[in-house]
């Protein structure tokens, strides 16, 4: 069961993965809560995490996506939303910046790497190669979805389980 938020943005290559996704979902409610995300709208998601974790930055503007600033307690230019985006992840909050960046705060990843000065790539929502899924019946009912499908050859990539989202991110193959 199987259905799509109203304001969801799918171009050709998502729709189809996640119409092929739908006869696996069964009697498992999911729902497309997200889908094309262009950078300014992934910056907008930064500044909604930001507000709910309290996380200030006197440099940030959330509709500055490219301009870039030196904060006095850094030794080099950063965009406006880059520590406000690396505090985020160092939280737990798991986000791609709006445009590729280096973290600049410490990110303990599952496996225990330290994402601290690594650049992260802009989200694959941006590039129309990813969505996330939500659903009441919760991410393992989610993920024997996901899986069934992708072992039935629907081009999933692979998946990443967004607790502090809510979600389930998708990536597709293309």
């Amino acid at each position: 069961m199987l259905t799509i938020r109203p304001n969801v943005k799918l171009n050709e290559a998502l729709s189809k993965i996640v119409w092929d996704i739908a006869p696996y979902s069964g009697q498992v409610p999911i729902e497309v809560t997200s889908g094309v995300r262009e950078p300014i709208d992934q910056l907008h998601l930064i500044s909604w995490y930001a507000l709910e974790k309290g996380v200030k930055f006197p440099e940030f503007r959330p509709q500055e996506l490219h301009e870039k600033v030196q904060p006095v307690e850094l030794e080099h230019e950063v965009y406006r939303w880059q520590r406000t985006w690396s505090r985020l992840l160092h939280l737990g909050v798991i986000i791609n910046p709006p445009l590729a960046a280096v973290c600049l705060e410490d990110s303990l990843r599952g496996n225990g790497t330290n994402r601290k000065g690594e650049v992260i790539q802009g989200s694959p929502h941006s590039r129309g190669t990813a969505f996330d899924i939500s659903g009441k019946a919760g991410f393992k009912a989610i993920e024997s979805v996901l899986k069934e499908s992708k072992a039935a050859g629907v081009g999933i990539k692979d998946w990443l389980i967004e607790r502090e989202n809510n979600a389930v991110h998708v990536n597709i193959l293309v």
